[in-house]
C-alpha cells in the first residue's frame, strides 16, 4: 500500500495548491473497516471542484501523482458522474470522481451516496467543511425495501416475458442475443431477488453494492447453482444456461412470494415455461429431421 500512500500524500498537495478543489475525500476499500482493500484493491477519489470540464478535458494533471499507463472516462454506478480512471506504474489504479461544487452538498446527502459514505470515508482535504454533512447525516446503510405486490408480480412477469423471448432468439439463430439476454438480463433480475432473499433471511451479512462480494452475502445454495447456470457460445449451452436460470429463479421467487405472503404469478410461468420448452422441442425435432 505504499504507493497508495505517495499517491494520497501527492492528492493533498495537489488539492491545496489548486484554488478551484474545495473537497477531497477516499471511498471504497480504502476507507473501509469493514472488506478493507487488500493488495487488489484501487483508490476511490472524490474531487469537489467549481472547474470540474478544467479536469476531465486534460490529462496532463495526472502526470503529478505518478507515470500513467492507462488512463479514460468512464461514468460513475453511483451518483452518475463522470470520472477518470487511471492505472499507474506497479497498477496501482485511482479513480478521480469529480463532483461540482454547487451540487455537492445536495448530492452528498443523497440516500444512495450516503450508502456509500456509511462503508467509509477518509477526508483528505476539506476548505469550506463540505464534508461536515458526513457527521450531521445519520448514514445508516439501507436494504431496498420490501416490494409491494404490485412490484414483485411486476418483476417475475418481466422475467418469464425475457424467458421466452431468448428462445425466440435462440430458434432464429441469434446466439449472441440470446447468450446476452440470458446470461445479462435475466441474471440482472434474478440477483435482485436473490438481494431480497438475503435481506428477508435476516443474516448478517449484508448485500453490497451490484454484485460485490456476492459469494459472502447470498444464500450459499444459490452460490453453488451460480456454476451452472451461465453458458458458453454455443446453441446447446445457451439453451442449458436458460432452463437452469428459469428453474432457480422460480425457486427463489417462490420462497419470497411465500415470505411475503404474495400469490406467486403462476400463470405466467407455467405459460412461458411451456413456450420455452415447445420451442426447445421444435428445435430437436427440426436438426432430427434433417438427419
Amino acid at each position: 500500500m505504499s504507493d497508495y500512500q505517495e499517491i494520497m500524500r501527492k492528492v493533498i498537495l495537489w488539492g491545496e495548491k489548486e484554488d478551484d478543489i474545495r473537497s477531497i475525500f477516499v471511498v471504497g476499500s480504502m476507507a473501509r473497516s469493514e472488506k478493507p482493500a487488500d493488495e487488489w484493491a484501487d483508490m476511490d477519489l472524490v474531487i469537489v471542484t467549481s472547474d470540474v470540464e478544467k479536469w476531465l478535458s486534460n490529462e496532463e494533471w495526472i502526470n503529478y501523482f505518478g507515470n500513467p499507463q492507462i488512463s479514460f472516462l468512464e461514468g460513475t454506478p453511483v451518483g452518475n458522474l463522470i470520472e477518470r480512471r487511471v492505472m499507474f506504474d506497479g497498477a496501482s489504479s485511482v479513480d478521480f470522481n469529480f463532483l461540482k461544487l454547487e451540487i455537492a452538498k445536495t448530492f452528498l446527502v443523497s440516500e444512495e451516496v450516503q450508502n456509500v459514505i456509511a462503508r467509509g470515508v477518509k477526508v483528505l482535504l476539506d476548505k469550506d467543511s463540505i464534508t461536515k454533512v458526513f457527521h450531521d447525516t445519520s448514514s445508516v446503510i439501507k436494504n431496498k425495501e420490501v416490494p409491494t405486490f404490485s412490484e414483485f408480480k411486476n418483476d417475475v412477469h418481466d422475467f418469464w416475458f425475457h424467458a421466452v423471448y431468448t428462445a425466440k432468439k435462440l430458434r432464429r439463430g441469434e446466439l449472441l442475443v440470446a447468450k446476452s439476454n440470458c446470461d445479462d438480463y435475466l441474471k440482472r433480475l434474478l440477483i435482485k431477488f436473490v438481494k431480497l432473499q438475503s435481506m428477508m433471511k435476516g443474516t448478517n451479512q449484508q448485500s453490497w453494492h451490484d454484485v460485490r462480494f456476492f459469494e459472502e452475502w447470498a444464500d450459499k445454495e444459490v452460490v453453488q447453482k451460480f456454476q451452472g447456470i451461465y453458458g458458453k457460445y454455443n446453441e446447446e449451452s445457451i439453451w442449458d444456461a436458460l432452463f437452469q436460470t428459469m428453474e432457480l429463479y422460480r425457486k427463489v421467487a417462490k420462497q419470497i412470494s411465500i415470505e411475503l405472503d404474495y400469490d406467486y404469478p403462476i400463470i405466467a410461468d407455467q405459460s412461458a415455461s411451456k413456450l420455452v420448452t415447445n420451442y426447445y422441442k421444435g428445435r430437436t425435432y427440426i436438426m432430427t429431421e434433417e438427419k
